[in-house]
């Protein structure tokens, strides 16, 4: 792999006695500050000659001062407006950003109370209306995408008190608890010294975007996506490069369409299998070809796949091998949250070959949150232990659930479409456009909290307001029937 940082001049900042603190090349995120022991509003990039960087176009660019031959730009980071909030702004986003752009009119009741009133949007991370679903419960719940709750006596009933009985609640290794990452390492297929634990896949998607990506970098993404995929690296600051796939088409994934994004700029491509929304899984032909366009346009970029539903397959369908041994410049994602049931217990993890990058991620992790909680990789490691007796029901589940749901489809064809999902908890639907214009799917979601329904706008993930993410691994089944029904009779009462 090439040496990205060869030419890079050498970065400043200032301590808080005025010293000048040479960066070098792998720490460019302090913020420096144009007066001794200030804190600016401002990021630092590195330049290349005296051209600003690519990464700042359009973003108030001042050169500041020099230090001997080093040079140093600060950008201002500009305000979001109200109508900015859930689509960052770039003007490469296409057809995708400008629909995830225009849901600010579409927005519920609940998702407006967090930007009512809001005249600029200051935070880091765009606000997105998936928030919702973490302070909602109604009771016909179809927008949560996880398996059933796994319940804390029923993980008792299956580890026995004595395994965490005489736990000691000090600190937690940096890097994860040995156990869990033996455990995590034989579900993936890799050394177990690949594997890095985090507090939730959510965390590790800004870790790695984080420390593999600089101001001046891009990522290539595919939409629609979980939004934290994406405002994880708006949060840090990297150019967002969605390619969208389409509806029609299954959301299969598009190489070709993909490589076009790819430029020496690009530092990682990030996909997840199964998709979510979608539940589309991507086949190992399609990431091999991906890699070798990579391989072409990309020499420097690397693989991530989010494989945190890769465990939630459908009766007895076997698991899916994982991606990360296929190739050492993939690195995946995974946690017990969706297929385990166990999102309350805030344990997720990576597997990164590169020892460099992966020291990197561990030091990150560690400045900001230290370890993780040694009770929850206790817990963690005891789930996987025994993950064929906890996965048992939720697949079984998932898999009676979706004969319901394509049942339900196909008697209401004439109103919805949709991707039939190959795995996970949840799949794509859509507003057929011979029953409902703009207002009626505007109607359908108002009338949505009305009637106690929850679904995952289209909006939230990219995609357009007529279609929505649809869970079917949450309920137990007399309750999902109820659901459907619900949902029947709103898309009859608001239809054209």
């Amino acid at each position: 792999m090439r040496d990205r940082y060869a030419a890079t001049r050498t970065l400043h900042a200032w301590a808080t006695d005025g010293t000048p603190v040479a960066l070098g090349e792998r720490l460019p995120r302090f913020r420096p500050s144009p007066a001794r022991g200030e804190m600016a509003e401002s990021r630092t990039f590195r330049m290349a000659g005296a051209q600003s960087p690519a990464g700042c176009r359009g973003a108030d660019i001042r050169r500041a001062q020099e230090v001997g031959s080093s040079e140093r730009c600060t950008v201002s980071r500009p305000r979001q407006s109200a109508r900015e909030l859930f689509s960052p702004a770039d003007s490469r986003v296409g057809q995708a950003g400008s629909r995830w752009a225009d849901s600010h009119d579409r927005l519920t009741v609940e998702e407006r109370s967090w930007v009512e009133g809001v005249e600029s949007w200051g935070g880091r991370f765009p606000v997105n209306g998936i928030i919702n679903l973490l302070d909602r419960f109604p009771t016909h719940n179809l927008g949560e995408s996880t398996s059933q709750d796994l319940v804390f006596g029923e993980l008792l009933d299956v580890i026995g008190m004595d395994a965490v009985r005489d736990l000691r609640l000090g600190y937690g290794s940096a890097l994860g608890s040995a156990p869990l990452r033996d455990r995590i390492a034989d579900i993936s297929a890799v050394p177990a010294d690949h594997v890095v634990t985090t507090q939730g896949v959510g965390l590790a998607l800004f870790l790695l975007a984080f420390e593999q990506c600089r101001a001046d970098d891009e990522v290539v993404i595919t939409t629609p996506c979980f939004p934290p995929s994406r405002d994880a690296l708006t949060g840090a600051g990297v150019t967002v490069i969605p390619v969208p796939l389409n509806f029609d088409d299954g959301y299969r994934l598009d190489v070709d369409k993909i490589a076009q994004r790819l430029g020496p700029r690009t530092r990682l491509v990030s996909l997840a299998s199964p998709q979510n929304p979608s539940g589309v899984r991507i086949l190992d032909s399609e990431v091999e070809e991906l890699l070798r366009a990579m391989e072409r346009k990309a020499p420097d970029a690397l693989l991530l796949v989010d494989e945190i539903y890769r465990d939630a397959t459908y009766g007895d369908e076997p698991t899916p091998p994982s991606f990360a041994a296929l190739d050492p410049r993939i690195i995946t994602t995974g946690s017990i949250s969706k297929a385990y049931g166990a999102p309350g217990l805030r344990v997720g993890w990576m597997t990164v070959a590169d020892p460099v990058l992966r020291a990197r991620l561990t030091v990150a992790k560690m400045n900001i949150v230290l370890s993780s909680s040694v009770l929850d990789e206790a817990l963690a490691e005891r789930i996987l232990a025994h993950r064929e007796q906890i996965l048992a029901p939720r697949c079984t589940l998932l898999d009676e659930a979706l004969k319901v749901l394509a049942g339900w489809q196909a008697q209401h064809q004439h109103l919805l479409d949709w991707v039939r999902p190959d795995g996970g908890a949840m799949c794509c639907l859509r507003l057929r456009s011979d029953h409902f214009d703009d207002s009626s799917v505007a109607r359908f979601w108002e009338r949505l909290p009305e009637n106690d329904i929850q679904l995952g706008a289209g909006p939230w993930f990219g995609e357009s307001p007529s279609v929505f993410r649809l869970g079917f691994g949450y309920l137990p089944l007399p309750d999902f029937h109820a659901a459907l029904k619900r949902l029947a009779d709103t898309l009859h009462d608001v239809r054209d």
